[in-house]
């Protein structure tokens, strides 16, 4: 894996010292990065991997490229984090991520390029084999062993699982089973507690034959209710005050009897009084007739009469063109006339105000055909205005546009525009704008054609709603329809209510002149129906006032005894009423006292039943409880002997197939001699004493995963690689890397070394570079991608690609640096 090219955008940890932007383009195996502290060296190096960043190491809109070839294959991966995250993973031109997901592009660089966080930590010194806990350690033998040891990991963790669950269940049961046999009773405990239960369903069944069944439970609201109309009706009885009449009534029938006597009398009165009153009317009138006339008998009476009706007959002649309707219908002439006179302002104006429908113009066949030919306008109006604005657009484009020169002739030109094109369009432009103007006023036309119609059709509806409204006046709209027709005109209506209120007027005047003859006529008729001289009129009526004050005097009398018996019988009655409705609530409270006194015996009993209950309840619980503890221990006992067999089971199992002990180690030891000679042939290549890490688990035969160290030929005995020095340390961490990059065949990937050796004395400092260059050499590594802040390092690359982050408190420098960058 040879990386080319890496380019950071927006890196919050180069935004530090103000570096926004930074591309990197590799041509050199060896590769230095120098730069003061906190400049971004170590950050730079941890994005020299294929790997997706972190999103939240970059600003809104950063992005990182990183541009690689391994085996034969151009790779280009991108993270963009414009808007969210989004990454490409590019083979020789094919895009592979289609979603954009960091999962699908881990899942291709660990296919395509042999690599995962957890490798590139090592490889990039995070993750020390030092620094690991056992079971990680003894994780990465496994993997670098070469043997698949993962189905028999995972049923080693299965079955430790489940010997620990054993243990648990081993565990709970022994608790469980010297809980339940406390609480488990005595065997004369039992006997006391069969013989009370027996006691207690014996009185149970007693007293449940004893209890009433299908009683109410609302007898005490019952109770309340009833004696709540009791006091209500006596109440009512005890404040009656009765209006006895004159009289005695011993009985229902008495009471009867002198309504039925008194409605008799009443009666008589009231066709006493009916007489008198019809004779007294007749000769009221006649004297009010004579009166009103200033007629001093019969004959002048007649005369007045005789005048009336000739005066009748010139009225008559001046009615022409309504009399047949004034004639056939008996109208009230007045009530028209003020009806006609509230309306008249109305329709004279609406008449006035009526544009004229001369050949019928605002009919609805002429409205409908002027409303599509104002829609036929509007349409040609939009396409007109469409053609000319496309030769507007097109004239602006010509006179706009710029002239194009001919390289051969030197002619300009528009390009693509005829010779005559613009005086064409002029010419076209006029045409359409008279076109235009033309439709304009035809619109208009139709608009105003429309709008007086609608005036018309208004009136025409104002009209109709007063001519429903008034009924009466229905000859007067059928004339006015008439005239209407005749041509159309409105105004020529406006006659025909005059005439129809001047003869309404003389109708009303027809109409008093017949009542007045109607009255004169029957007061001569009554005068000569009663034979009465005009001196006996004042006699005979004071005799019909006297009969009527007598007959209304006994008639008032009558009617107030007749009131009086009648409240009388209807007090009686309603007090028979009350009566009765006593009576019946208090049956109905004996019979609910009954009810309660059952009630509260059934009580008493449904009490000691449940005293009996609970005591019966308690008793055969503790009996239920024994039965049960006796088979749940007989389970538990059982189901222990079952988890203790389990858990024997699994610690034979767990043992044999112990990583530590058992087949799995088996399978490892042999690898971790081959291990430990490959770390020690590092080391050897750069400690100018004997440093050699040991394999684990030789005193014990166990795998501890824990590796002693030997120091100058076993003069020291370190317990772990982690307890050397810290040069030790480093160098033991160092080899590790290379044996994984051996075991896992990535001697095509890039070594990166952050500050080679910083803890190891200029010898071991000395060798270790020797080593390093070696490797590269001899083709260990790739490519070399190496942090340092010291001359003697990079002076040890001459040919070395040189990238200067921050030349502060850098004092010596190398005489070329940063041509393969670009950094701002």
């Amino acid at each position: 894996m040879f990386i080319k090219r890496l380019v950071l955008c927006k890196y919050k940890r180069l935004l530090l010292r103000s570096i926004d932007f930074l591309e990197l383009n590799f041509t050199q195996i060896h590769q230095l990065i120098i730069g003061t502290n906190g400049s971004g060296k170590s950050s730079v190096l941890a994005q020299l991997t294929p790997l997706p960043p972190v999103t939240s190491d970059f600003d809104k809109g950063g992005y990182k490229i990183i541009e690689l070839v391994d085996r034969n294959s151009v790779y280009v991966l991108t993270s963009d984090f414009t808007t969210g995250s989004r990454h490409t993973f590019e083979k020789d031109g094919v895009k592979l991520n289609d979603a954009g997901t960091a999962l699908v592009q881990k899942e291709l660089i660990r296919k395509h390029l042999r690599c995962d966080q957890e490798l590139m930590d090592v490889l990039l010194g995070k993750t020390r084999f030092t620094a690991m806990a056992p079971l990680k350690r003894r994780d990465w033998i496994l993997r670098l062993s070469g043997n698949d040891m993962s189905f028999a990991m995972s049923v080693f963790a299965k079955l430790k699982s489940s010997h620990r669950d054993s243990q648990g269940v081993v565990k709970h049961l022994t608790k469980r089973l010297s809980e339940e046999m406390k609480n488990l009773p005595g065997e004369d405990e039992v006997s006391r507690l069969t013989d009370e239960c027996s006691r207690l369903r014996d009185e149970l069944t007693t007293l449940m034959e004893a209890r009433e069944p299908n009683l109410p439970t609302d007898v005490k609201q019952r109770l309340s209710q009833r004696m709540a109309d009791i006091t209500k009706v006596s109440t009512c009885i005890l404040k009656q005050q009765l209006i006895r009449p004159a009289g005695k009534f011993q009985s229902d029938e008495h009471i009867e009897k002198a309504i039925r006597e008194t409605r008799s009398t009443i009666a008589g009165a009231n066709s006493r009084l009916d007489h008198f009153s019809k004779d007294y009317a007749e000769i009221a009138d006649i004297i009010d007739a004579l009166e009103k006339n200033n007629a001093k008998g019969i004959e002048d009476i007649e005369d007045k009469l005789q005048q009336l009706r000739v005066a009748r007959q010139l009225k008559i002649g001046e009615v022409s063109q309504f009399k047949d309707y004034f004639d056939e219908t008996g109208m009230d002439a007045q009530e028209l006339l003020v009806t006609t006179r509230a309306l008249a302002s109305n329709i004279n104006t609406i008449l006035a105000s009526m544009p004229e429908n001369t050949d019928r113009r605002f009919s609805t066949e002429n409205i409908d055909k002027k409303l599509a030919e104002r829609d036929e306008i509007a349409k040609q109006i939009d396409s007109n205005n469409r053609k000319l604005t496309r030769v507007v657009h097109r004239l602006e484009h010509i006179v706009t546009a710029t002239n194009t020169r001919c390289p051969k002739c030197s002619f300009e030109f528009i390009p693509g525009v005829g010779e005559d094109e613009e005086t064409y369009l002029r010419n076209m432009q006029v045409q359409l704008q008279d076109r235009q103007d033309e439709l304009r006023d035809q619109q208009q036309n139709v608009e105003n054609f429309h709008e007086i119609a609608q005036s018309y059709l208004g009136y025409i509806r104002q009209l109709n709603l007063l001519a429903s409204a008034n009924e009466s006046l229905r000859p007067l709209w059928n004339t006015i329809a008439t005239e209407w027709k005749c041509g159309e005109q409105p105004r020529s209506a406006i006659p025909v209510l005059v005439r129809w209120e001047q003869e309404l007027s003389v109708y009303a005047d027809i109409q008093k002149m017949d009542a007045e003859i109607a009255k004169l006529e029957s007061a001569i008729w009554h005068a000569t129906e009663i034979s009465l001289h005009d001196s006996h009129f004042g006699q005979k009526l004071i005799a019909l006032q006297d009969g009527i004050e007598s007959a209304t005097m006994t008639l008032e009398e009558t009617t107030k005894y007749l009131k009086e018996c009648e409240t009388f019988r209807q007090q009686v009655l309603s007090m028979y009423r009350q009566r009765d409705e006593l009576v019946k609530h208090l049956r109905s409270l004996a019979e609910d006292m009954d009810i309660l006194v059952r009630t509260m015996r059934n009580d008493e009993l449904g009490k000691l039943v449940g005293g009996r209950q609970s005591l019966l309840a308690r008793g055969e619980n503790a009996l239920l409880t024994a039965k049960t503890a006796e088979s749940l221990i007989a389970d538990l006992k059982r189901s222990r002997d079952e988890a203790i067999a389990d858990q024997e089971a699994y610690d034979v199992l767990v043992k044999e197939l112990s990583p530590v002990d058992g087949l799995i180690a088996d399978q490892v030891k042999g690898f971790l001699t081959c291990f430990t000679d490959q770390i020690n042939a590092v080391t050897d290549q750069v400690f100018t004493y004997s440093l050699k890490m040991l394999p684990c688990g030789m005193e014990s035969e166990e795998l501890d995963y824990k590796f002693p160290m030997s120091i100058n030929y076993n003069e020291q005995i370190v317990p772990d690689v982690a307890d050397g020095s810290s040069a030790q340390v480093d160098m033991i961490n160092f080899a590790f890397v290379l044996v994984i990059m051996l075991y896992q065949h990535l001697e095509d990937f890039p070594l990166y070394i952050d500050e080679l050796a910083p803890t190891m004395d200029e010898q071991h400092r000395s060798n270790m570079l020797i080593f390093v260059k070696q490797l590269l050499e001899t083709r260990r590594a790739e490519q070399l991608f190496m942090i340092s802040h010291y001359a003697v390092s990079f002076g040890s690359f001459p040919g070395a690609e040189v990238a200067v982050l921050d030349n502060a408190n850098i004092i010596t420098l190398p005489t070329v640096y940063n041509t393969h960058l670009t950094m701002r």
